[in-house]
């Protein structure tokens, strides 16, 4: 249920506070919104601060183009784009 992308907002605001490995889980589930990863950004636990803050750092940062990648369009296959 934590790592659950479907899970609604209330309930992983209810899980993460139940228990730390809980609260991990929440705060490592790709699909959490941010607004629930807030509250274990903010956890008495070191390592449940650490891995909240650093999935709201990693949300927030763009990405660099030469990251990118995109489909030629002759092959098909995927190319890196240079710009």
């Amino acid at each position: 249920m934590a790592f659950n992308g479907a899970t609604p907002t209330n309930v992983l605001n209810d899980v993460a506070t139940r228990r730390i490995d809980l609260a991990l889980l929440v705060a490592l589930n790709p699909d959490c919104p941010d607004e629930v990863l807030g509250a274990p950004a903010n956890d008495a636990e070191p390592l449940i601060r650490f891995i909240a803050t650093g999935m709201r750092t990693n949300r927030a940062a763009p990405i660099p183009p030469r990251y990118l990648t995109r489909i030629a369009p002759a092959t098909g296959s995927k190319a890196l784009d240079p710009t």
